[in-house]
């Protein structure tokens, strides 16, 4: 049974268009296949420097380009092949995280998904990767969630269905109620995936900090004095937890807690600096940040030290005025959305 061919190899083409065509009608699929499994990626560069970083990313880029101009040979020569849902759905992959072409992927999965004759594994392929487009794009949560609903129906127990679901929760502005629901979802539909599970269990756990105070304490390492989460002079604090290397966003942080009234912002370090507390302050500083920090090298990493621990960093907490966690955020632009929901800070 074919492929309908019409729209999809036109629209698979321009990916191939990136690099120097290889005329794949000269090539038998095997030739393909053997490229494709050859090209593999570069571990991280060890050149910390720009230019290093930049020279790895490129490559990356360049391999990305050829496995998916790999995959679309493939599906003009031989659209029945054994593999070819495979090679298609890393192509997807590829074009979402790799080249940065989430839309591209939605257009190419929606005509495969027209096409009623599609074989179950490419189906299968093209709904997880609609579903992985849509998420890496600022689509609403109910759009997504109607993505992930639509694979589970072809699927039941599909993996990425079950990673996209937590994908969903780190990345939207989704109220708690909501989240518990689909964590639990999450919990009885995936209990045996080691990952989903335990990515399950973290969310879980911060969600059952909501409503409970934080209980920080310190001294600030930029002088300021003693800070307390219990005692502020704002109706709410924000607490940034970073760890071996401050955020990138930083600077997005700053900009835009510095135009918010009422607003306090802290930061907790979680990591211990091999040249102690005088690096982390230096840091700060450079950075132009003067927002209390706390770096406690006993409390860090100590398993009875709750207010110290998260699932990951950096990491976002929104207390009240009495130190009580009222949200939590994976990612800045998540909090951002939350304190915009909540108009903390804005007129």
């Amino acid at each position: 049974m074919h492929i309908l061919r019409t729209t999809v190899a036109a629209l698979l083409l321009p990916i191939s268009l990136l690099v120097p065509c290889l005329h794949a009608q000269t090539r038998t699929a095997a030739d393909i296949l053997r490229e494709f499994d050859r090209l593999s990626f570069p571990s991280m560069s060890r050149d910390a420097s720009p230019e290093g970083a930049a020279r790895f990313r490129a490559e990356v880029r360049e391999i990305a380009r050829r496995k998916c101009e790999l995959a679309n040979d493939l599906f003009e020569l031989d659209p029945d092949n054994a593999r070819m849902a495979d090679l298609i759905g890393k192509r997807w992959a590829l074009m979402i995280n790799s080249l940065q072409l989430p839309a591209d992927v939605l257009t190419e999965a929606d005509a495969f998904l027209k096409n009623e004759a599609l074989r179950d594994d490419l189906r299968r392929e093209a709904l997880l990767a609609r579903t992985r487009g849509l998420l890496a794009t600022d689509a609403a949560p109910p759009a997504c969630l109607r993505a992930i609903q639509a694979l589970l129906e072809v699927d039941p127990k599909s993996t990425g269905a079950g990673l996209a679901i937590m994908e969903l929760l780190r990345t939207r502005d989704i109220p708690p109620q909501a989240c518990r629901e689909l964590v639990t979802q999450v919990q009885k539909s995936w209990p045996d995936d080691k990952w989903i599970s335990a990515d399950a269990k973290g969310f879980a756990g911060q969600l059952d900090r909501i409503g409970k105070p934080l209980d920080l304490a310190f001294d600030d390492i930029l002088g300021s004095g003693e800070v307390r989460s219990d005692t502020s002079p704002c109706p709410h604090t924000l607490a940034i937890y970073w760890s071996t290397q401050m955020p990138a966003d930083f600077d997005a942080v700053k900009a835009d807690v510095a135009a918010r009234k009422g607003l306090r912002t802290i930061g907790v370090v979680t990591f211990r600096n091999k040249d102690g507390v005088a690096a982390v302050t230096e840091q700060l500083k450079a950075r132009g940040i003067d927002w209390p920090h706390c770096y406690d090298e006993a409390k860090i990493g100590n398993p009875f030290e709750s207010a110290y621990r998260t699932p990951r960093t950096p990491f976002y907490y929104l207390l009240d005025d009495k130190g009580v966690v009222v949200r939590f955020a994976y990612e800045w632009a998540v909090m951002r959305r939350i304190l915009d929901g909540l108009k903390i800070g804005r007129s």
